[in-house]
Formats: C-alpha cells, sequence, structure tokens
C-alpha cells in the first residue's frame, strides 16, 4: 500500500509552491520499555534507573522496515531535567530502534512520557515512565495483586487460561495510571511450558498498563510447549519493569516489584487453524521448482502457535508438484516448511495443502500464467547526493490475471545515468514484489531505473545531487555576534538568529540571496531549508562568498532548549543531521563597520540616528542597542512573527550591559517589526570616558536559569 501527500504553501508575494510526496505506508508499536516504574532513593530494590525504550517499524505486510528514521521528545515536568540519548535514532535491519531516558534523581512522584514518531506520517507512540518516592514519602508507591495468587492455572499450549490477574497500583489510596504488569519466571523456573499476558494497547509485548483506576487485567495465555506432566511451572507478577533488563545489574526480567506465585500446567494444544505465513501465489513454468518454500503456522484455536503439532502436505492435482517434505512437526514458533518442485505435466493452478489435527491451509502455484500486470510499488522520485546510496529500494509489484500477487516471478532492472544496481535480475517474494538497490555515481543527474518483466516494464526516476552540507557543531554560530557555543555563551535560542556556516550549503551560488524586506521570511531559500526538532526555521539569507557558504535563520521559537536538539541542513534535497545545543538566552550584538572599517555595535541614540564616528553617544543618554537572543518574553511570540502592535513583548531574564567593563541596568524588549531582533535600553553611566572604541557587552540570566548568565561577543561603543 502506497500513501500519497500533497502539500503547498502561499508565499509573501503570491507565488504558489507545492511538493509532492509518496512513501510506503509506516506501522509503528511499542517493543518494551512502557510501563516502567522506578524508585532512585528507595533503600531497597534494584530497579533503580529507566531501561531502554525499544520500537518496531513495519510497513502495511507486518515486515520490519530498516533505516527509518525515529524523532523522540520528552513531555515532562519542567521543573525535572530530562535528556535522552538521542533525539533521533535510525531503524536497525529487524525495523527496530531503540533509545534510553536519562532523567534526574526527585524526591517525589513524576509521570514523565516519552514520545516517539516518524518524521512525515502519523504514526507515533507514547511511552509512560514514572519516577516513584522512597518509602518514607507520602508518595509511595506500592501495588497489591487483587487475584489470583498461590493457585495453579491449567489448559492446553496457546490457550487462554480460565482465570485472569488483576494488580492494583498506589500512592497512599491515589491510583497510578500507565505502569506495566507482566508475567515472569520464578528465579527457579527455567520454562519449557511458559505465560504471558495478552499483550494491553500501548504496552510492552506480553505485558498489561495499569488505567486510570491504578487497576490492570491481564489476561494469561499459555504458550506453545506443553508441561512435563509430572511438574509444575512456576511464574510471577511484576510491575513496573521490563522482561530484559540491560542497566540495573540483572540479567533478565527485573522491575519495581514482583509477587507470586502461580503455578502453571499446560496440557498439548489443540490445533485450530493452519496459518500461511509466506510462499503463497507463485509463479512457476511445468518442470520447474518454485523459487520460495512454503512456510505456515499451526495455530491454537486461541490464534497462538503451537509446539511439536504434526503436518501433513498434499499436493492436488495430486501428479502436478513433488514435495521435498510430506510430513514435518511444528517447531515452538508453530511453524512448518515444505519445498515445492512443478513436475513437466503441471498446468494451471497447483495447490499444496498443509494438514494438521483436522485443520488446513492452502497454498497456491500458477503454472505457466500469464502476467497481467507490473506496477511501482515504492522508491520513485527519490534525490540523494553523489557516491552515495538512495535511503529506499526500488520495488515493484507483479500481479496475475485476477489481480493476486506472483511470487517466483524475475524481474529485470536496467539503468541509465550516473548510478549503479546491486541486482540485474530479482526474483519476486511471496506478496509478489522485487526490490533493488541503487547507489548515485560521482557524477550529479538523472537516473532512470526500468523494471521489466514479460511483456510489461515501469520506469523510475531518481536525482542525484551535488553533496550535502558538511555539518558540525561548530558550524553554529549566533546569528549577530557568530560566536560558537561553549559554557557561557550560546549560539541558538529560541526565537533568535542563528548562522550555519558549513561547505557543501550553496555549492551552486554566487553571492548572496536574501528574503523580502517586507513581510515574513521564507522557509526555502536557493533550494535551502533548515529545521530544529522537526520544526521548520525561517530564513533570512543564503550566501556563497569568497568560498565561504552559509545561511541565516530565525531558530523556531517552539524549540525546547536542550543539549540535544536535531538540527537539519537541507540543500537540493539533500539532508544532513547533527545535534546542537539550544539554551534559554544567547545575546549576541549586531554589528556594522563604520568610517575607518572598524565593525562596532548599532546603538540608536534618543534622536533616533545611530551611533558613528561622527554621532558618539554621549555620558548620560538612554541608548537603544540591537541584539538577537535574549530569550523568553511576555506576551510571547511565534516564529517568524513581530509583537502586536502597540504591545511590547519584554524580556523575562535579566539583562546586564558591561560599559567599560562596569555593569550597567538594562531592559528589553522584542523590536517592533522586526523578526528575531531583541532592543536593549540602558543609559549611558555618567563618567564614560572619551573614546572610540569603549569595550561593550551584555549578558542575560535567563529565568529558567538565572545561576548561569550567557555572555554576548564583545563589541565596542564610540563616546564623546
Amino acid at each position: 500500500m502506497v500513501r500519497c501527500l500533497k502539500l503547498s504553501a502561499l508565499t509573501l508575494a503570491g507565488l504558489l509552491w507545492s511538493v509532492g510526496a509518496c512513501a510506503q505506508t509506516l506501522n509503528l508499536s511499542v517493543v518494551s520499555g512502557n510501563g516502567q516504574l522506578i524508585c532512585p532513593s528507595c533503600s531497597y530494590g534494584n530497579f533503580r534507573t529507566f531501561e531502554p525504550m525499544t520500537v518496531v517499524v513495519t510497513d502495511g505486510g507486518g515486515n520490519p522496515v530498516s533505516g527509518t528514521q525515529i524523532n523522540w521528545t520528552v513531555q515532562s515536568p519542567t521543573s525535572v531535567s530530562v535528556l535522552l540519548n538521542f533525539m533521533q535514532t535510525i531503524t536497525a535491519a529487524d525495523g527496530t530502534s531503540s533509545n534510553t531516558p536519562r532523567i534526574s534523581v526527585s524526591g517525589g512522584l513524576i509521570a514523565h512520557q516519552v514520545v516517539a514518531s516518524i518524521p512525515g506520517t502519523s504514526a507515533s507512540v507514547t511511552f509512560n515512565l514514572t519516577q516513584g518516592a522512597p518509602e518514607t514519602s507520602n508518595q509511595y508507591i506500592f501495588g497489591q495483586v487483587l487475584s489470583p495468587l498461590y493457585v495453579t492455572l491449567t489448559g492446553a499450549a496457546g490457550s487462554v487460561a480460565s482465570s485472569q490477574v488483576q494488580v492494583q497500583v498506589q500512592s497512599f489510596l491515589q491510583p497510578v495510571a500507565n505502569v506495566s504488569v507482566r508475567l515472569i519466571p520464578a528465579s527457579s523456573y527455567t520454562p519449557g511450558a511458559s505465560l504471558s499476558c495478552a499483550t494491553g494497547s500501548g504496552a510492552d509485548q506480553g505485558s498489561v498498563l495499569t488505567g486510570s483506576d491504578g487497576t490492570a487485567t491481564c489476561t494469561p495465555v499459555f504458550g506453545s510447549v506443553p508441561s512435563d506432566p509430572n511438574t509444575y511451572g512456576i511464574y510471577r507478577i511484576l510491575i513496573g519493569g521490563v522482561g530484559n533488563s540491560q542497566l540495573n545489574g540483572v540479567v533478565g526480567p527485573v522491575g519495581y516489584a514482583d509477587f507470586g506465585n502461580l503455578y502453571i500446567q499446560v496440557t498439548p494444544g489443540v490445533p485450530g487453524g493452519v496459518r500461511l505465513i509466506s510462499g503463497d501465489n507463485q509463479y512457476a513454468n511445468a518442470g520447474q521448482s518454485v523459487a520460495l518454500p512454503l512456510v505456515a503456522e499451526v495455530d491454537s484455536l486461541a490464534g497462538n502457535p503451537l509446539d511439536g503439532e504434526s503436518v501433513t502436505w498434499s499436493v492436488s492435482p495430486t501428479t502436478s508438484a513433488t514435495l521435498s517434505q510430506t510430513t514435518t512437526t511444528t517447531g515452538p514458533d508453530g511453524r512448518v516448511t515444505t519445498a515445492v518442485a512443478l513436475t513437466a505435466s503441471a498446468t494451471g493452478t497447483v495447490t499444496i495443502t498443509a494438514t494438521s489435527g483436522g485443520v488446513s491451509g492452502s497454498f497456491h502455484v500458477y503454472t505457466n500464467f500469464p502476467l497481467t500486470g507490473l506496477t511501482k510499488a515504492s522508491g520513485d522520485g527519490q534525490v540523494t547526493p553523489v557516491s552515495t546510496a538512495f535511503g529506499q529500494p526500488l520495488v515493484v509489484q507483479v500481479n496475475g490475471p485476477s489481480g493476486q500477487s506472483l511470487a517466483g516471478v524475475a524481474v529485470k532492472f536496467s539503468i541509465t545515468g550516473p548510478g549503479t544496481l546491486n541486482n540485474a535480475t530479482v526474483t519476486t517474494d511471496s506478496n509478489g514484489r522485487a526490490a533493488v538497490a541503487v547507489t548515485a555515481g560521482a557524477t550529479t543527474g538523472t537516473i532512470t531505473v526500468t523494471a521489466s518483466s514479460g511483456t510489461f516494464s515501469v520506469a523510475f526516476t531518481l536525482t542525484v545531487a551535488p553533496p550535502g552540507p558538511v555539518l558540525t557543531t561548530s558550524s553554529f554560530v549566533n546569528g549577530a555576534g557568530f560566536y560558537t557555543t561553549d559554557s557561557t555563551h550560546s549560539a541558538l535560542t529560541p526565537c533568535g538568529i542563528g548562522t550555519v556556516i558549513a561547505p557543501g550549503i550553496a555549492p551552486g551560488l554566487q553571492g548572496v540571496v536574501t528574503g523580502p524586506m517586507i513581510g515574513p521570511m521564507p522557509y526555502k531559500m536557493a533550494q535551502v531549508s533548515v529545521t530544529l526538532n522537526s520544526s521548520q526555521a525561517p530564513l533570512y539569507n543564503v550566501a556563497n562568498v569568497n568560498g565561504q557558504q552559509q545561511v541565516a535563520f530565525q531558530v523556531p521559537c517552539d524549540v525546547i532548549p536542550s543539549d540535544t536538539v536535531p538540527a537539519t541542513v537541507t540543500v537540493n534535497g539533500v539532508a544532513n543531521t547533527i545535534n546542537v545545543v539550544v539554551r534559554s538566552a544567547g545575546p549576541g550584538i549586531f554589528e556594522y563597520a563604520m568610517s575607518d572599517g572598524t565593525s562596532r555595535a548599532v546603538i540608536i541614540r534618543p534622536d533616533g540616528s545611530f551611533v558613528s564616528l561622527q554621532n558618539p553617544a554621549h555620558a548620560g543618554e538612554t541608548l537603544r542597542l540591537l541584539i538577537t537572543g535574549m530569550g523568553q518574553v511576555r506576551p510571547s511570540l511565534g516564529t517568524n512573527s513581530v509583537p502586536v502592535p502597540g504591545v511590547d513583548s519584554v524580556a523575562l531574564g535579566v539583562i546586564t550591559v558591561s560599559v567599560n567593563n562596569a555593569p550597567v541596568a538594562a531592559s528589553g524588549r522584542r523590536a517592533p517589526e522586526l523578526i528575531g531582533i531583541d532592543e536593549v535600553t540602558f543609559q549611558l553611566p555618567n563618567g564614560t570616558p572619551s573614546g572610540n572604541n569603549i569595550p561593550l557587552s551584555v549578558s542575560v540570566a535567563a529565568v529558567d536559569n538565572p545561576q548561569n548568565p550567557q555572555s554576548s561577543n564583545a563589541s565596542a561603543i564610540p563616546v564623546k
């Protein structure tokens, strides 16, 4: 299944631009890490830090998808320090991706949420992480099993137990929601027979979460392996934990607390159905082997896989094919397999049936079947820089006369333009799809890849772009002071101006491209765009002057300050991302070159004129200094906007101007009619000495971090 989006925006000049995108449907789900409950300051227990959170990305057919970007955002009380190992991760070959939260210790009960999402889609999941209080606190969390305890649960393999497990989690009679509950083997029991909860909505696989009333109901499901008839399995009930610890010094499941025991005895399962896993609807010529083996799964009446079940395979017509195995036995995953070779006399449709305990499932192989369709499934229209692989494979779909997907069909791929293929011929899989990977060559241009099978063909068009931007943390500087970030200087601040200076930003440009003089700034200019934490940044200019390439932008006002904010610069469709530091304040003084060629601060005198060598400031005057990055204001402003006429958006932090190395009190506001620029008002002290280069700087103590004021670049002011 393919989903197509089309977005459009109207610029100030009334020009309509649009971007079309076609992408494979992606699903995102939780693997592990949701519902954790820790207590870093409790005097007992070994679950003191949060374990990794893991998600999996699958396509519409349930297959894992690698190479997918996952964005991670934190929703926690502002008074609590929250960090993640990464703000963005990429899925591995099995479709999974993990991240670890680092949350400061607190003495109280705090609930955190971390959202994982796939950019450009609506797919997202939420991880609930609860930080408990010590047992001496009135917010101490405790759990209790409402039912049952110390009972024996008996049932067939793959079936659902007759009794449910109910657990309640409270903090002194107040319910605690979103805490996980799972069933784990006792430390003295090595499972053969097993037991798990039917997975609840949004929970880890094999667990459930407490609801708003603090209660969780687990429906136990027996595993596929029967018990030894002479022994009982022993299971316990774990709350607030994970199935496999990595960080808390325990091998295996660990959590906030566990209760027991549950005794289990699992009898052999009763087959309820045979499910076709792969190999159905293949195509082959008479006398040939079918490309893919047939894989089936024997499930219980409850839909769970069964171990140790005998499966018999049969062919119809009986003389149309031979099988590598006619009798097989399921493993713990409930699956069996056989290979098929068509005989020389095979015609039409050949049916292969897998039967177990009175239930069956049938596969179909089409002999000498005509193809009726070859379509593009995904991968068209991609852009990548020279000498790199395209991010997605090119996938085609092969269909038969009734619209069915045909497996085992050879598809030929050919290429023209600057690139190479990893295969020239690919056989369709069980879903009737064939995929090929493409790598761009060393030159820019257009690539055409043609896929053909029988009398049908389709063409993909790809673009090889110039190399993308080469980014480091030092590429990002303050847009006024042009300094990088250190302990007392922040180059980037929400609503402030930043600049990226790096190779590859404007490779085909000579000179400067600027935004409109009046109105909002564009979000894309000279084929360059910038985002921070997935929020688009308005652009002031893009330049390539004497080989220095740069883009000036406004840091989006909704960016939450962090040491690991993902910043993405996209040039000609090629993106590069790096984590950068964004702090609540980071003042930079704007300067301009005066008549002697020396740059000094942009300052406005009381009569509205600009300070210069010919028009110096006077001691005792009230002056206005133009800066960026002074931090939060009230009323707040959105990205790419100016203050409401007649209403000052004033600084919430403490601003200090240093004149001739002596501090001077100051006030600040967003400059009227100017995007991203701040206006600091101060009085030039009486007694300030005369001179063309009196030292001048600014510091801001942000309202959320007053102990760590941030400093501007050093500048100067002419004084008479």
